[in-house]
């Protein structure tokens, strides 16, 4: 099975007590206390620019889900940067774009993870047009098949103010967190991510505070 990468913090692993990962728990428990009566299932996390670590937000709720009992898949839909694969150490040869382009099968793509209840679906190689490729209806084919298979599906996208390609995935979620670091993004910023989220009709499930200072 893919072994975490040691240079990344999955805290809801290594260090399930901690506030951290205490944090990531509340958070899943309020996603699933958002809708009484709708399932959230699939939920994209944002985040307006660069570097304010939705990538890992997206990889340890994730984890919260899957420690929680959950059958969970994390999806990298991340097809400029990707980031999972990194984190879970795992190969790039198969993922989300080889589906995307018919070359494999869902169960050929899907990567077991080593937290039990967690598989991950990687970015896979890097396309030239990925907006596009995620406007597609092969897109929402595996989301469609994703929700069948797992009880959450957890989504990590492009930031939405640098590319497209979030505010099109967001429109296939059944909801979106936006991932706001404290200490350097500006309301304004996040105000025009928002409504570039509201434009395409996104499901705004709240903000998640983050301070983080690791890529993605």
């Amino acid at each position: 099975m893919p072994r975490l990468k040691s240079s990344y913090r999955l805290m809801t692993e290594n260090n399930p007590k901690s506030p951290e990962a205490e944090a990531y728990k509340k958070l899943r428990t309020y996603i699933d206390f958002a809708d009484p009566i709708e399932d959230i299932r699939t939920i994209m996390i944002a985040s307006a620019k660069k570097g304010e670590g939705k990538s890992m937000t997206s990889a340890n709720l994730a984890v919260a889900y899957a420690l929680a009992g959950k059958k969970a898949l994390l999806i990298d839909a991340d097809l400029r940067e990707p980031t999972q694969h990194i984190i879970f150490h795992a190969p790039e040869n198969a993922g989300l774009t080889t589906l995307l382009r018919l070359k494999h099968k869902f169960d050929d793509a899907v990567q077991p993870t080593s937290i039990m209840n967690l598989d991950l679906l990687p970015a896979g190689p890097v396309p030239s047009s990925s907006s596009e490729w995620l406007a597609s209806a092969q897109m929402e084919s595996v989301l469609a098949e994703a929700k069948e298979r797992y009880d959450v599906v957890i989504v990590d996208t492009p930031s939405v103010l640098e590319a497209t390609d979030a505010s099109i995935v967001a429109a296939l979620c059944d909801g979106v967190l936006l991932v706001i670091n404290q200490g350097r993004t500006r309301k304004e910023t996040v105000l025009q991510a928002k409504a570039d989220l509201s434009k395409v009709k996104a499901r705004f499930l709240g903000v998640v505070m983050n301070d983080a200072r690791t890529r993605a």
